[in-house]
C-alpha cells in the first residue's frame, strides 16, 4: 500500500493491539502530507503547481479582503443581511439553506432599499404638499386683498 509516496503495509495500520486505528487516527496521519510530498510521489510527472496555487490563493484573498474592506453601503448592507441569516441558518431545512444564503441576502437588501427610498418620497411628497397649501393660503390672500381694492 502507497500513502503520501511512502510504501506502508498492512502491518504499519495495526495499533499496538493488533487492531485497525479509527478513521481518525488514519486522517490524523495523512493531514501532515504537504505540497512538498505531493512532488516527490509524482516523481516529475507533473509539473509543481505550486506556484500557480499561490497566485489564485493571494487574488483570491486580495478580493476577499476588498470586499469585506469596502465602505459601499451596498455591500455593507449585504454583510449584514448575510450575517444575520448565516446566524439563524440553521433554523432553516437543509433543503433550502443553498437559497436562504444565496439570493435571499440581496433580496432582503432590495426590499430594505425599497421602503427606505418609499418612506424618502413619502416624506418629500408631504412637504412639498404642505408647501404647496403655504402658497395657495397666500394666493388666496393676495386675490382677496386685490378684490377689495
Amino acid at each position: 500500500m502507497t500513502i503520501g509516496g511512502h510504501n506502508t503495509s498492512p502491518a504499519d495500520c495495526l495499533d499496538g493491539l493488533g487492531d485497525m486505528p479509527s478513521g481518525d487516527q488514519r486522517v490524523e496521519g495523512l493531514t501532515e502530507y504537504t505540497a512538498q510530498d505531493a512532488i516527490e510521489a509524482s516523481d516529475g510527472e507533473e509539473p509543481d503547481r505550486t506556484k500557480e496555487a499561490l497566485k489564485i490563493q493571494r487574488a483570491a484573498r486580495r478580493l476577499l479582503k476588498h470586499i469585506e474592506t469596502s465602505n459601499d453601503a451596498l455591500t455593507i448592507g449585504r454583510q449584514r443581511l448575510f450575517k444575520s441569516c448565516k446566524a439563524s441558518a440553521n433554523n432553516v431545512h437543509v433543503k433550502y439553506r443553498k437559497i436562504y444564503l444565496g439570493p435571499v441576502p440581496h433580496l432582503l437588501l432590495c426590499l430594505e432599499w425599497l421602503v427606505t427610498r418609499t418612506q424618502g418620497l413619502k416624506t418629500a411628497i408631504k412637504r412639498r404638499r404642505e408647501q404647496a397649501t403655504l402658497l395657495q393660503e397666500k394666493l388666496d390672500l393676495s386675490t382677496e386683498h386685490k378684490q377689495k381694492r
